[in-house]
């Protein structure tokens, strides 16, 4: 089997799990990368052994590669996902889908009028503990959705980096996105709050409560309020109630406990653990079901682009509610 040539735009820290990952599958080799940042760029491609440094987005797309993993900032995906796109080539772009519905469309446009696979990178989709309550849900087994309840803890200090961008959008579109595929109904109305207690850019708390239109409810937690000594990187939660039955996925506590000199770590074992070398968990499962797709010529399924900008719609209704202090009532839907 041919290996496919893989390129990743974006050298920042997803960038290195995308690249992580990839070092698991045989048949595709990072062949080229890009950052706008050259520097950057040069250390990552010293990392992963990448043979190609691109000085440009077009040098990248000429330099014979054959699928482009978009990892930028969240609102940059969209320019190099449409250029890779008319380019010909099979695209790959992180969560969040965009910062805006207009960016959300301009790429599904892109991507329909295109020859090569896109996708985008919802990672709790392809996670086994959240799929499995997934796939229970869609098999009818807590009969009629009723609430969703999920809640997204991280470390305070990993905020320093993420401060940056609203954890609305940056953290809480993983849950959105989870509960909109299990409820698989429209959202109508939309509550949101948010504080920041530590005073940095963005918010470090967000709370928020959905209504569908088939009058299921859902409350979606992100903060970045874990003590960094107690150890704790991720403290996630979801449970699903249903008139027949309910269930939960909880990572604390966590299946793997450390008790060292320097205190008490529990380390994710299921998104991006990294293990002789390459990462595992729901990352590479998302990265290998993507690669198939690409292989078979199938479409995703398992996440469409216009389940993907619904998420972005919702978390952007939440943000204007948690500013506004008032009630959204969401009117368009894709």
């Amino acid at each position: 089997m041919t290996a496919l040539r893989a390129a990743i735009v974006g050298c920042g820290l997803f960038g290195e799990s995308h690249a992580a990952a990839l070092m698991a599958l045989p048949d595709v080799r990072i062949a080229a990368v890009f950052d706008i940042d050259a520097d950057k760029a040069q250390r990552f491609a010293e990392r992963f052994s990448v043979p190609t440094i691109a000085h440009s987005l077009p040098e990248l797309l000429d330099s014979g590669v054959d699928v482009v993993h978009v990892v930028t900032p969240e609102c940059a995906h969209r320019e190099p996902v449409v250029a890779a796109l008319a380019a010909g080539k099979h695209v790959l772009v992180e969560k969040p889908f965009a910062t805006s519905i207009e960016d959300c469309e301009a790429m599904t446009n892109a991507a329909e009028q295109a020859a090569g696979i896109f996708m985008v990178g919802q990672i709790l989709r392809f996670d086994l503990r959240y799929g499995t309550l997934r796939e229970q849900a869609a098999q009818g087994a807590f009969g009629r959705i009723v609430n969703v309840s999920a809640r997204r803890n991280r470390a305070r200090g990993g905020f320093e980096i993420y401060q940056r961008i609203h954890p609305g959008i940056c953290n809480s579109i993983h849950d959105i996105d989870l509960i909109l595929s299990i409820v698989r109904s429209r959202v109508v109305r939309v509550r949101a709050f948010e504080r920041n207690v530590n005073g940095y850019a963005n918010p470090d708390f967000f709370f928020g409560v959905l209504e569908f239109e088939d009058g299921s409810l859902a409350q979606v937690l992100t903060s970045w309020l874990i003590p960094d000594a107690a150890g704790i990187g991720l403290d996630d939660y979801l449970q699903v109630i249903g008139s027949n039955g309910s269930g939960v996925v909880a990572l604390q506590p966590s299946p793997v406990s450390l008790w060292t000199e320097s205190g008490y770590a529990a380390p994710d074992t299921g998104y991006e653990t990294r293990l002789n070398g390459v990462a595992h968990g729901a990352l590479l499962n998302e990265i290998e079901y993507f690669y198939r797709c690409v292989r078979s010529g199938k479409r995703p399924d398992v996440i469409t682009p216009a389940e993907a900008t619904n998420a972005v719609r919702v978390s952007l209704a939440m943000l204007e509610s948690a500013r506004e202090q008032r009630e959204i009532e969401i009117t368009e839907w894709s």
